[in-house]
């Protein structure tokens, strides 16, 4: 049973609400101290090395340019973009916070660690994001954030507060990597189905043959082998017209209409510039190929549309199985296998590199059998994949609750 204090009383914040009845409240910019410093320091973090929601510092290869604020160990590190992303960090060393954070030191009275929770709550987040500004690139303004009175419980209760947020999350958080780990083997299990299915077909004890494919050594033995150039079509037209006033974009593999606000006529200007794609076209996501972190470069065109002219469209000339060739491009994205295929500085594929490629050509029946067999098995992994998804976000909302709950003494802990 959840324990409540003896006496509660109105903080006179509308937000908060009541807080416990000897607790007090104080203007944020006494507790919270902004900080404006800037030096050389090597050490410079960017928004991609907090992990929202969390307060994880993630190191990465990225590299920022530029002079940002100076922060100590035990600073807090506030990503002011977006706040919604809830990037929350208590400086784990000295450093340097380039671009969108703020840099806070906190009082005597107001222990740090007590001071990442609050900031990391669903109340302090959901205010800040309440009061952003700036359509494309919302954010908070360290003066809205030192004008808010928050809540000032006394010290010892403070680490009290601490000491079972941390036991608590470090429970769940384990719980969560561990529900996380369970996609990852299920995402490496539909990626060896596909595989297996696109490079072998579905015979096990099928009879193979060698290959003139470089990263794939053998084929069954009644297979053929093309160059792509005569499968697919790199002719595409560009939305000259503004023939399409809506746009596709890639997300986690798939195309999703982009999210356009206003007038159509605001996006005549670079619409008009997108390819014009058909249903059944083949995206590849060709561009900085040496920062692929996640393969999830290729997507199928579910319907006639635009997209922009950075991506590459191979078109599938008549009579070629584009579901086929869809799960094969995206089994040699997986493998990384694109990577090989870009040029210049940043690896960037072009559809005159890629119609170089020599592709296995399954006979057509076969080809349809194995797109069944690969739908079948992975409709079954994707929604297993998706229940443990949404009790993901089950357990992140009862995680923020909590530190709502707690950090502003709706609950009881010492």
């Amino acid at each position: 049973m959840t324990k409540r204090y003896d006496t509660y009383k109105d903080s006179g914040v509308q937000w908060l609400g009541e807080i416990p009845g000897h607790w007090k409240t104080m203007r944020s910019k006494f507790l919270l101290r902004l900080q404006t410093n800037s030096s050389k320091r090597p050490n410079k973090i960017g928004l991609e090395n907090i992990e929202g929601f969390t307060g994880r510092y993630l190191s990465t290869d990225s590299t920022f340019e530029g002079d940002g604020v100076d922060f100590d160990k035990g600073d807090i590190v506030y990503g002011k973009l977006r706040p919604y992303l809830c990037k929350v960090w208590l400086a784990e060393f000295d450093g340097n916070a380039v671009g969108d954070f703020y840099v806070y030191r906190t009082s005597e009275e107001y222990f740090n660690e007590y001071a990442k929770y609050f900031m990391m709550s669903n109340l302090f987040t959901d205010i800040c994001n309440a009061s952003t500004y700036g359509a494309k690139m919302p954010r908070v303004s360290s003066q809205f954030i030192q004008s808010l009175q928050i809540p000032l419980p006394p010290l010892s209760e403070q680490h009290s507060i601490v000491s079972y947020l941390d036991d608590k999350c470090v429970k769940i958080d384990k719980m969560l990597e561990g529900k996380q780990k369970q996609i990852e083997l299920l995402a490496e299990m539909k990626q060896r189905i596909i595989a297996d299915a696109v490079t072998r077909g579905l015979n096990p004890d099928v009879k193979m043959k060698t290959t003139n494919i470089p990263w794939l050594p053998e084929i069954p033995e009644h297979w053929g082998e093309q160059r792509m150039a005569s499968l697919f079509s790199g002719d595409i037209e560009v939305n000259k017209d503004f023939e399409f006033k809506k746009a596709f974009k890639f997300n986690y593999g798939q195309l999703v209409p982009k999210n356009e606000i206003g007038d159509p006529e605001e996006y005549r200007e670079v619409y008009v510039k997108y390819s014009k794609i058909k249903q059944g076209d083949i995206l590849v996501n060709g561009l900085n190929l040496n920062y692929d972190f996640i393969s999830q470069r290729v997507a199928c065109a579910p319907s006639e549309g635009i997209i922009t002219s950075a991506y590459v469209v191979c078109r599938p000339r008549e009579g070629v199985n584009y579901d086929y060739y869809t799960f094969l491009f995206k089994s040699m994205d997986s493998m990384k296998l694109f990577h090989g295929m870009g040029t210049g500085i940043r690896l960037t594929l072009s559809f005159k590199e890629m119609k170089k490629q020599i592709l296995p050509i399954p006979p057509k029946e076969e080809q349809r059998a194995i797109v069944s067999y690969i739908t079948e098995k992975t409709t079954k992994i994707d929604t297993l994949a998706a229940k443990l998804q949404q009790e993901i976000e089950s357990i992140k909302e009862y995680k923020q609750r909590l530190i709502s709950d707690v950090v502003t003494g709706q609950i009881k802990v010492c």
